[in-house]
């Protein structure tokens, strides 16, 4: 009978500790769906958790450490009787967790832990080492979250200051322009309509004169940029027959004016056309090359 109650006694005593050990491995799991909880915070909790598990839990106390940083039950001291694992984050050591009993509380000839314990100090290491793990990949994902933040906002200030850059510069080209017509038309025509007045009429020098004060009127025109910039690619002396034709003037005109033949001034008309690509097309060059304005 007496054999009998002992072994009660043992089964009783095992199943009290494996009732202590899912208890432990519940609250673990508990623990994990608290998201909100920093890395240090959930660890605290954890070591409170822990402790209960043990055979002698009032004489358990806890310490883990882990790149550096340690935490410590408040009862916590280094004895000869300790369980220890090593905390692994992609298979590199990063610390321990390590149980220590207090004083010596065992029964002659009993083991300072069981074997379920081993076994549960070795699966509560590797819950360690994957909240570790996961607090570092949130925390990596949060930082590269805020630097992102911080770039989109600095590029946000500098498209603001490049468009208050562009506006600038435009305002200062509007000025500049402004001040270029203000200049011709003050300082410039005056001039060249006294030379006019007292050059011979129907002289090269009356031609050319009338065309350069249609030139100097026109001067912000964006024709002989376009004319030469946009997508043809004329010669100087094609630019120059262009601009005599856009003036209205006829090819022995042009070929007066330049001192070259008619068919040469023809020739340079047809490449012309050709380059502005309406050589096949019923389109008049001097209307054309006026739509350039």
């Amino acid at each position: 009978m007496k054999q009998i109650e002992n072994e009660l006694k043992i089964q009783k005593s095992a199943l009290t500790e494996r009732i202590k050990e899912l208890n432990c491995l519940y609250n673990i799991s508990k623990l994990l769906g608290q998201k909100s909880l920093s890395l240090a915070e959930t660890i605290q909790k954890l070591i409170q958790i822990i402790i209960p598990a043990w055979q002698y839990q009032e004489y358990a106390c806890v310490h883990i450490l882990f790149n550096n940083i340690e935490f410590k039950s408040s009862n916590f001291k280094n004895t000869q009787w300790a369980l220890k694992n090593d905390l692994l984050v992609n298979n590199k050591k990063v610390g321990f967790i390590e149980i220590c009993y207090l004083e010596n509380v065992f029964r002659k000839g009993e083991e300072c832990f069981l074997q379920a314990e081993k076994k549960l100090l070795k699966a509560i290491a590797e819950v360690v080492s994957n909240i570790i793990e996961q607090k570092e990949i949130d925390k990596n994902m949060k930082e590269s979250s805020l630097k992102l933040q911080k770039q989109k906002k600095e590029l946000e200030e500098k498209n603001i200051a490049l468009k208050e850059l562009i506006a600038q510069i435009e305002l200062e080209k509007k000025e500049i322009k402004d001040q270029i017509l203000s200049n011709v038309d003050h300082l410039i025509l005056p001039t060249i309509g006294k030379l006019k007045g007292s050059t011979p009429k129907n002289s090269h020098s009356t031609k050319y004169i009338e065309i350069l004060l249609r030139n100097l009127k026109e001067i912000a025109s964006p024709f002989s940029k376009r004319i030469i910039n946009n997508w043809v690619k004329l010669s100087p002396k094609e630019v120059e027959i262009c601009n005599l034709v856009k003036n209205g003037l006829t090819n022995k005109e042009i070929a007066d004016l330049l001192y070259i033949s008619v068919l040469t001034v023809e020739r340079h008309r047809h490449n012309i056309r050709k380059k502005l690509g309406i050589s096949h097309q019923k389109v008049n060059l001097s209307t054309y090359l006026q739509s350039f304005q």
